[in-house]
């Protein structure tokens, strides 16, 4: 489903303010997907995140648009 090289596309399931962030998957684990670090697209900036923030994740293949839930964890 997910490869190295997509962009992700991260939006707060909770937000106090309507950000999105993107991401590249850079390396895959058992059970894991590691990325870059997330920019925040209205800033341009590296954004800092607070362990346990859920997102909605967003991204697409060549033939699929996939949205899935996530939750960041030590």
């Amino acid at each position: 489903m997910v490869k190295i090289g997509y962009i992700l596309m991260l939006e707060p399931k909770y937000p106090q303010q309507k950000e999105k962030f993107n991401c590249m998957v850079v390396e895959m684990g058992t059970g894991c997907v590691y990325t870059d670090f997330p920019i925040n697209l209205g800033t341009g900036q590296i954004a800092s995140l607070m362990d346990g923030t859920q997102f909605n994740v967003t991204f697409s293949s060549r033939l699929f648009m996939y949205s899935i839930q996530n939750c960041l964890e030590k």
